[in-house]
């Protein structure tokens, strides 16, 4: 094991996965804590990590440690996590731990944001540097040497089994070469003169393995697995290696992978046509679903967000594509943008094109839809920093329960479309599509009701809607 830095004590640190936001646990293998915890492993520390959708969602309970743990780790998975975590890091704070939030929701909040909403007792681990800082390391190894071997080998066999059933998050690449407004991931910035490239995971191969022989020892034959890039053949021979690795370790463990990703219709189109070896490459890997990031009908919309590239023509011949290599497609419908002084967004003929579109392309060429409303202000979006939503923001901070109208799959609300009109028509087509389509084999997509400040009979009523809601992907 390659160390960074010699300690001499190891100190023992708990990674805590919170429960879902909306009232029931959602299982998934928390890939992105077993990463921090081989960092953290690697400068010396103990790591152990606890799911709460899979252990007791008692607050009390995970408050009470002892002495065991120096520190521990809150991964905020997404801005609707910031409610539930808040309320675990205040339990841990009273109960004298040294509190630490990271990951995406908390991520790209300026210093004084975090504080407003988490208080001064917590750290905010925005990146490797903070976390080093906070544990009084010198420095913290790259996520892209973090394997997840050590931690996957240590799973019991039931927590093992219980994982491998459900679909597995399968950190590849992060990086984006191109700057969507409306995308909070890590992407170019049109401003910066630093370009965001691909960068590929270097435990790709331990990795593949760790989950193979531990499928094999819980004897898991099938295994489902989103493969992580944001684009997956914008960097086609890379993407296509970590493809083969996937396929060769089918043959040797005796399983069946099937594999979901999300690509951009150029590249995908690009990819194919410069490299024809992929037509053998993706079904030997098992990938047999593909999502397309269509976002919307029109020219005006794709240019408000900056989305180059698009047109329907182009992605009708990628979902063709798809039908003749055995891919099921997916179209990613991100849509109700806000007119924005210039930047024209949605109006009444887009919206209306893209509920005509959804189930034109599923008729035609068999595609699942996945529809989504735009929450431009997201944190980590360039809407996050843009004036116009200041009043906005503030409403958040206000009642940081209403962070939980930014998921991508509740409707649209007061908070991300001010416009009552507006924001009736948004609604009307994304419900438009979910209900026409009519069943989760044409439409993936399964709403969330959005909050609303000091209306407890309307929020009693979203709660009970969004646990009765099935899983968005």
């Amino acid at each position: 094991m390659k160390y960074y830095l010699k300690v001499d004590i190891m100190s023992e640190i708990l990674l805590i996965k919170p429960p879902y936001p909306y009232g029931k646990p959602q299982i998934w293998m928390p890939t992105d804590l077993m990463k921090v915890a081989s960092q953290l492993k690697m400068v010396g520390k103990e790591t152990d990590i606890f799911d709460m959708n899979r252990e007791s969602a008692d607050l009390i309970r995970v408050a009470r440690l002892d002495n065991k743990y120096d520190y521990v780790g809150i991964g905020v998975t997404g801005a609707p996590y910031i409610p539930v975590t808040k309320r675990l890091s205040e339990n841990l704070l009273l109960a004298g731990k040294k509190v630490m939030l990271g990951g995406p929701g908390v991520e790209h909040l300026k210093r004084e944001e975090f504080s407003r909403i988490y208080g001064n007792g917590p750290i905010q681990i925005k990146n490797d540097a903070d976390l080093a800082e906070a544990i009084g390391v010198e420095k913290i190894p790259s996520v892209y040497l973090a394997g997840i071997s050590d931690q996957m080998d240590g799973l019991h066999g039931h927590a093992a089994w219980e994982y491998l059933s459900k679909e597995i998050s399968f950190f590849s690449s992060q990086g984006c070469k191109h700057s969507c407004r409306f995308c909070a991931a890590v992407r170019n910035d049109p401003k910066s003169p630093e370009k965001v490239s691909e960068i590929f995971s270097e435990t790709i191969s331990d990795d593949i393995q760790a989950i193979g022989e531990n499928a094999r020892r819980v004897d898991k034959k099938n295994l489902r697995m989103y493969i992580s890039s944001l684009d997956l053949f914008q960097s086609p021979e890379k993407m296509a290696e970590v493809l083969q690795e996937i396929g060769k370790a089918s043959k040797t463990y005796g399983i069946d992978f099937s594999l979901r990703g999300l690509t951009r219709v150029d590249s995908f189109l690009e990819a194919v046509e410069k490299y024809p070896e992929l037509r053998e490459i993706i079904p030997y890997s098992g990938l047999n679903t593909l999502g397309f990031g269509i976002d919307g009908t029109t020219d005006y919309v794709w240019k408000s967000q900056r989305k180059g590239g698009m047109s329907l023509e182009e992605a009708e011949r990628a979902f063709s594509l798809c039908k003749e290599m055995g891919i099921t497609p997916e179209a990613l419908m991100v849509m109700g943008f806000n007119t924005i002084g210039n930047r024209k967004g949605d109006d009444k003929k887009s919206l209306k094109k893209n509920v005509k579109y959804a189930k034109y392309v599923t008729k035609k060429y068999g595609v699942v839809s996945r529809p989504h409303v735009a929450k431009e202000f997201y944190p980590g979006t360039e809407g996050w920093e843009n004036k116009y939503w200041n009043d906005q923001k503030e409403k958040l901070f206000e009642n940081i329960e209403l962070f939980k109208n930014l998921d991508f799959v509740a409707y649209a609300s007061e908070i991300t479309h001010p416009d009552p009109k507006f924001r009736k028509k948004v609604n009307k087509a994304y419900k438009a599509i979910i209900d026409s389509l009519g069943s989760v084999e044409k439409c993936a997509t399964s709403p969330l009701m959005p909050y609303k400040s000091g209306d407890k009979e309307w929020n009693l009523y979203a709660d009970r809607f969004n646990m009765e809601s099935t899983f968005d992907r």
